[in-house]
C-alpha cells in the first residue's frame, strides 16, 4: 500500500493490501483516525506469502469523512514498525488520508 491519498463511497468496499517490508513481520494493520472526531478504525491482517489483506468494508465506511492513516507492521515482540514514521521524515510532515465521501460529484479530482 503506497502512501497516497485515497477515495471511497459511503458504504463501499475498499480492498487494501500491505507488502511485508521486514520479514520478521507476523501482520500489518491500518489505522485510520477521522480528522473531526477522533474516531479510530483498525483493520489487521496477517501476512500471507508476504501479503496483508486490510480491506475496508461497508460497516468501516459508513462514516463519511477525512481519515488520516498510517499502517504498523507487527511483531511477536509486540513493537510495531509505522509507516509512515514522523520521526524519519525531514521538515513538514503530514498523513496521507482516506476519505470517505457520500456521492460521487463531491469527489475532489485535483
Amino acid at each position: 500500500m503506497d502512501n497516497k491519498n485515497i477515495a471511497v463511497l459511503e458504504g463501499g468496499n475498499l480492498p487494501l493490501t500491505v507488502e511485508r517490508q521486514d520479514p520478521e513481520a507476523l501482520s500489518a494493520t491500518l489505522i485510520l483516525k477521522h480528522t473531526e472526531s477522533g474516531a479510530i478504525i483498525e483493520v489487521t491482517g496477517n501476512y500471507v506469502d508476504g501479503v496483508a489483506d486490510v480491506s475496508l468494508d461497508g460497516d468501516n465506511t459508513s462514516v463519511v469523512g477525512v481519515y488520516e492513516y498510517q499502517v504498523n507492521e507487527n511483531f511477536e515482540s509486540g513493537s510495531p514498525d509505522k509507516y509512515p514514521n514522523p520521526n524519519n521524515c525531514d521538515g513538514d510532515f503530514e498523513f496521507p488520508t482516506i476519505t470517505i465521501y457520500n456521492s460521487l460529484d463531491e469527489v475532489d479530482e485535483s
